[in-house]
């Protein structure tokens, strides 16, 4: 009989294991969800970006095209991710987007834009290791979506990479 209700106490005691075992999965759960991060925003990884002590920045001149329009080109050469600014480029026409280029032997396109509120736009470029190479950068109106190579005219252009 004693064995049978120690039996018993220690079935109880497994049910209140596996149950407090739940309940610290639960609790586990909640804290990674607590600190988990927010998802960074635009302004967080230009924040990030300009912090960088070895952070290049190339300038853009508008072209005749765009003679007040200019840009600029920011990059990290540790983590290869760019952002870019223009400031006083006409609006795209429907059906069109800016689209920068880097320069290389062969053009080569590191992301499509549309011009915000106040003429200005900004974007992230997609990572590009190679940016150190480029002879220049520029931008050119494209259609929507852009192109594999620059079809349009050159509204922005850096002066060769040194």
């Amino acid at each position: 009989e004693e064995l049978r209700r120690q039996m018993a106490g220690m079935a109880e005691l497994k049910d209140q294991l596996i149950q407090r075992e739940a309940e610290l999965d639960g609790l586990n759960a909640q804290l990674a969800q607590a600190t988990v991060r927010p998802k960074s925003t635009p302004q967080d990884e230009l924040a990030a970006l300009l912090r960088t002590p070895a952070m290049k920045a190339v300038a853009l001149a508008g072209t005749e095209m765009s003679r007040h329009a200019s840009g600029t080109l920011f990059y990290d050469h540790k983590t290869k991710r760019a952002w870019f600014y223009a400031l006083n480029l006409p609006p795209n026409p429907d059906g069109t987007s800016y689209q920068l280029w880097a320069m290389y032997e062969k053009p080569t396109p590191v992301g499509v834009f549309q011009i915000g509120t106040g003429a200005t736009s900004q974007m992230f470029a997609k990572p590009f290791p190679t940016f150190m190479s480029a002879k220049k950068f520029a931008v050119s109106l494209e259609p929507s979506g852009g192109s594999p190579e620059p079809t349009g005219p050159l509204y922005l252009l850096s002066q060769p990479q040194s």
